[in-house]
């Protein structure tokens, strides 16, 4: 992998740390506990030893919304925008979790012959994913309906 691609996969971990987050940030919610192995990568974060699959945060600014799977920042929301990352990781589960945080602004990741589009679910133009894409919320006219 070429440094640029490195770089621009991790933006989100680097600005968003899990460890700074999840100890100054507020807790919104978290789910699919479970005991971190090798392959998942989480660090044990309970007394039990275990960890969480999904988090979500608000940090720094209420309106400022953290998305994490597996300990790994894959969404950024703030208001009317969010930045999106696989974090490296283009797996069906990571696409689930985007699809499901980024529903509400009309937009879709799809995956044809191992390779990632976004869709817009308004126009149904698809493009390219790319990791750091930042998505603005679609809102209908009046005249839409």
């Amino acid at each position: 992998m070429r440094l640029e691609e490195e770089r621009k996969e991790r933006t989100l971990n680097r600005i968003y740390p899990y460890n700074v987050v999840s100890d100054n940030g507020v807790d919104m919610g978290k789910s699919g506990y479970h005991k971190p192995d090798y392959y998942c990568g989480c660090s044990e974060v309970t007394d039990g030893g275990g960890a969480y699959r999904d988090e979500r945060y608000y940090f720094e600014d209420p309106s400022r919304h953290l998305y994490y799977l597996h300990q790994n920042c894959i969404a950024c929301e703030k208001k009317d925008k969010i930045i999106i990352h696989s974090c490296g990781y283009r797996s069906k589960t990571t696409k689930d979790r985007l699809n499901k945080i980024i529903g509400k602004f009309k937009f879709r990741i799809e995956q044809i012959d191992f390779k990632w589009y976004l869709r817009d679910n308004i126009t149904g133009i698809r493009r390219e994913f790319e990791d750091g894409m930042i998505l603005k919320k679609k809102v209908k006219k009046l005249t839409d309906y």
